[in-house]
Order: C-alpha cells, then structure tokens, then sequence
C-alpha cells in the first residue's frame, strides 16, 4: 500500500454536497411525457489490525508479527429517463 493511501484522511461532506451527489428527480409534462433523474452512491470501510506478541519457554522461543488488513468497497451510478 502507498504511502498515500496508508495517511489519507477521511473527510466529511455537507449537506449540499450529499444532495448533489444522492437524490433524484421526476418531472412529468403532461400528455405522457417525463423525464426522470436518479443518483446513488455507497461507501464502506473496514480495517483489521492485530498485535504482536512474544514468548519464551523451556522448549524454545518464538515471535508473532502485526498484520494490517484494510477493504474499501465503493460506488456510485446515476440513471436518466426520459418518456414520450
């Protein structure tokens, strides 16, 4: 993993923001006629990280290492219609 991926930051949007990127629109014009507009997006996140422990004993030592285990899942699509 980058450098740049390991120290991103996460960031927080507005609520103009959320609208302008989750939300929908529906206009009907009359005589059958409309157009319609749909926007979704989803986001997860989820990290794993464990220790590292050491010991020793009549038989022998030993060391277990830290494992860093990060997914991020995302996604976004926009529908437009439009009927006549």
């Amino acid at each position: 993993m980058s450098n740049e991926i390991m120290n991103s930051v996460a960031v927080e949007l507005s609520s103009d923001e959320l609208d302008t990127v989750a939300g929908g629109l529906s206009i009907t014009l009359g005589d059958g006629q409309g157009f319609s507009s749909d926007a979704n997006n989803s986001f997860k996140q989820n990290n794993l990280v464990t220790g590292q422990q050491t010991f020793a004993g009549p038989n022998g030592s030993g060391t277990t290492s830290m494992t860093n285990l990060q997914e991020i899942f995302s996604s976004a699509a926009q529908g437009i219609g439009i009927k006549n």
